[in-house]
């Protein structure tokens, strides 16, 4: 439709705002279902309470005017939403999401291998055994990349959230505690803004998120036993993808 006064480009602006605020509450909804963070989860859900007074507002500027709320949806929006939609898909990718568990389980296997802890020469807390980098090396040509990325990066997710969430530092362990001045202490501003954008950001956080609140005493778990078909199935997919291509 043609807009020729200033009314109708007022209309035309408030039913695209309204169009846009609906979309945002069914598609930010929908992400935090699919969240398994527990901080991100609670934000979009934030969003989508905001979203949705903004909605309501939008129906009571309708209203003064005389009019019935109509949404109109941008394109643009639309197709954001649709690519974020193709991400939740992906997120539900059985595969994908067993290869986070096989991260879970394996993430501090690097430990087991180069054990300087447990050496006399050294103390809990004063050298770093780098033991993400040694078990993201154990677990990729067994796992591929899904498990091996995140196992590299848990430990830099854990100085991100001391230096971005000052609390968090708090809530660790004290074998935790001890170590972080040895793995490099807080990031620095540039090495926050390069982690977070690096495309492994969110999986590495979530098994940091994981591993943090499994250290709970009494904790009812599993034993592996439990997850000897997931491990399984996953090293059988990988292989036969590796010898495919």
């Amino acid at each position: 439709m043609k807009v020729e006064t200033l009314q109708e480009l007022y209309a035309k602006e408030l039913q695209d705002l309204y169009g846009s605020e609906k979309l945002l509450v069914k598609w930010l909804a929908k992400m935090a279902e699919t969240a398994d963070m527990m901080e991100l989860r609670q934000a979009l859900s934030n969003h989508v309470n905001e979203a949705r007074v903004q909605t309501t507002r939008i129906e009571k500027i309708f209203q003064l005017h005389g009019e019935r709320p109509v949404a109109k949806q941008g394109k643009a929006l639309e197709g954001i939403l649709r690519e974020a939609e193709d991400d939740i898909a992906e997120a539900n990718n059985p595969n994908i999401r067993d290869a986070m568990i096989v991260a879970a389980l394996f993430h501090d296997v690097g430990h087991l291998v180069v054990d300087v802890h447990n050496s006399p020469e050294s103390a809990v807390g004063e050298v770093d055994d780098n033991h993400e980098a040694t078990g993201a090396r154990i677990l990729s040509p067994l796992f591929g990349p899904a498990v091996a990325q995140p196992v590299s990066l848990h430990v830099t997710a854990k100085r991100w959230r001391c230096t971005c969430e000052p609390a968090y530092f708090d809530q660790l362990s004290e074998a935790s505690k001890l170590s972080l001045k040895a793995q490099g202490g807080l990031l620095s501003d540039e090495e926050c803004l390069r982690f977070e954008e690096h495309h492994g950001f969110v999986d590495a956080l979530s098994l940091r998120t994981w591993d943090d609140e499994g250290k709970v005493v009494g904790l009812t778990v599993g034993t592996l036993d439990d997850y000897v078909g997931i491990v399984n199935s996953l090293h059988a997919a990988w292989s036969r993808g590796r010898h495919e291509r």
